[in-house]
């Protein structure tokens, strides 16, 4: 069990944007080195350095061995493939999510002008506002996750396929208690 200390370090590690970028990215690229983190999401190598670290004093990212690799660097490894807390400890977690997410798509549509119409034609959005009973909603959220799920496996399978362009991704599906 997780103590007290922690969990606060875990939250303070999810509870930041920027963090999250670097969280994806290493769950992403799988190992990588402070500049590689630092290159790909265009911030300061003292910054990536910074939210590294964070994320290591909360658990979610370590040190990966790279026998073959230069011995000057450090290379790192996020722990798991998804972040999840308890309870009202998700609220710093969604924050940040959400500003994360919000933050990819503004930079997905300032790169627009530069993809393909065929990647532009694949986007993908919905956005309803429906009214359930809570059970109801349990069972959506039930389908949404299997769903997503399935896609997960499917890529871990395919991703190293060759052949057709392959980019990567954002899917964020939330459904949550509507509030006007």
């Amino acid at each position: 069990m997780e103590g007290k200390r922690d969990v606060q370090l875990r939250l303070r590690a999810l509870g930041n944007a920027e963090r999250l970028r670097v969280l994806a990215f290493l769950r992403n690229a799988g190992e990588a080195t402070v500049g590689d983190v630092a290159k790909a999401l265009s911030v300061a190598p003292g910054s990536a350095s910074y939210h590294i670290g964070c994320l290591v004093d909360g658990g979610l990212v370590e040190r990966a061995d790279r026998p073959d690799g230069d011995k000057r660097k450090s290379w790192w490894r996020a722990v798991d493939g998804e972040s999840r807390l308890e309870g009202h400890e998700e609220v710093s977690l969604f924050q940040a999510a959400n500003s994360a997410y919000g933050d990819a798509y503004d930079r997905y549509l300032a790169s627009k002008d530069n993809l393909s119409d065929a990647w532009i034609e694949a986007e993908a959005g919905v956005d309803t506002v429906l009214a359930l009973t809570v059970d109801e909603a349990a069972l959506l959220k039930e389908e949404l996750e299997s769903f997503v799920r399935r896609w997960i496996e499917a890529n871990k399978k395919t991703a190293a396929a060759q052949g057709e362009e392959r980019g990567q991704v954002a899917l964020v599906v939330r459904a949550f208690r509507w509030i006007p």
